[in-house]
């Protein structure tokens, strides 16, 4: 429980919630309260959807953890899905923001402990004293927190893919180019998490400052009349230009993302044609001598298969003769059929 006069209050549920100099009661009745519940029972649900008046398609929302992220509109309420990470090892796992707006006091559910909530504890108490921190505001901080835990991911993927690019660029196909080629999947698979991750947070927000729109259209007169009664000097803040804000930062990270994609994804198809050249060119070169190879085999056959009769233990000519006449016509003929073939065989460039 959070609040501006009692500061923060932990309990183990919303029953056992304790101040001393504030009921329960008194604590529910405030005016710009934010409870933050972490893992809800379903005896629990059951308990603080009576009180707040939640509508049972929330809390089935909440209780299944909901993973599509959207805004819906109820009669006393704005429900609001966001979805933050966390760090599991070298994955990003997704953890749900359940957040219900209401006109006096903002409620999120989440299911494991996160540590964007102390950077937005620390924002809100930074900022009250100059503003009305109420719940749309809260709502507003705890989206723009999330969202801005995403920047220092893509500004490391930025630099990922420059390293990446220029090599394929320049024609550079390393030594190792399995370690590259897994690189760029690496690189890509974390591409495609953070678009997961990002891909309905614009639309989410989009559709939350159409909402608030509306709202402020229908009770400007009299939530300004109220404001400036009871909070002194306080300024209430506009909080459809802070959630544009975050939707200015939300297209800019897709529109990043979109173009890594688009540089990975050449990068990919580059240096897989580089290596493929390069496969190529080694075949080429093994063709070239596998084919001056056969011509050479392809010489000596016939010449071997001479000397191979001539060598017969069997009456062949000449071996009448006590001289080297015949070895040397059986010479210089196979000399002649060899110069005669490899001729040939440049001339109709065999090799």
């Amino acid at each position: 429980y959070y609040h501006s006069e009692t500061g923060r209050i932990q309990a183990d549920s919303l029953l056992r919630l304790h101040h001393p100099n504030f009921s329960l009661q008194e604590l529910l009745t405030m005016e710009n309260y934010w409870i933050d519940i972490t893992a809800p029972s379903v005896s629990e649900m059951k308990v603080i959807s009576k009180i707040f008046r939640i509508h049972p398609l929330s809390t089935e929302d909440i209780l299944s953890q909901e993973t599509r992220e959207k805004c819906d509109v109820f009669r006393s309420y704005l429900f609001v899905c966001y979805r933050a990470f966390v760090h599991d090892g070298h994955v990003l796992k997704p953890v749900g923001f359940y957040n219900i707006i209401h006109k006096r006091s903002i409620l999120t559910f989440h299911f494991s402990h996160v540590p964007q909530l102390q950077h937005v504890y620390q924002r809100v108490e930074q900022m009250q004293e100059y503003i009305v921190v109420a719940p749309d505001w809260i709502n507003y901080a705890i989206l723009d927190v999330i969202t801005d835990q995403f920047a220092p991911l893509i500004h490391q993927i930025e630099a990922d893919v420059d390293a990446i690019d220029d090599p394929a660029m320049l024609l550079q196909v390393q030594d190792d180019e399995t370690e590259m080629v897994l690189r760029i999947g690496s690189c890509r698979k974390r591409v495609m998490q953070m678009l997961r991750l990002l891909g309905t947070k614009a639309d989410v927000v989009r559709a939350l400052i159409k909402r608030l729109d509306d709202m402020a259209a229908i009770n400007s007169v009299a939530a300004s009349s109220t404001l400036n009664s009871n909070e002194g000097d306080k300024i209430f803040p506009d909080v459809a230009l802070y959630l544009g804000d975050v939707q200015d930062h939300l297209i800019t990270m897709l529109q990043n993302l979109s173009h890594y994609e688009t540089v990975l994804a050449r990068a990919h198809s580059n240096y897989l044609a580089q290596i493929s050249i390069k496969l190529s060119q080694t075949s080429n070169s093994t063709n070239y001598v596998i084919g001056r190879l056969t011509v050479f085999a392809t010489i000596l056959l016939p010449m071997n298969l001479v000397t191979g009769l001539w060598g017969m233990n069997v009456k062949v000519p000449g071996k009448d003769y006590d001289d080297l006449l015949y070895f040397f016509w059986i010479v210089s003929s196979l000399a002649v059929f060899a110069i005669g073939a490899f001729t040939l065989a440049r001339r109709f460039q065999f090799f």
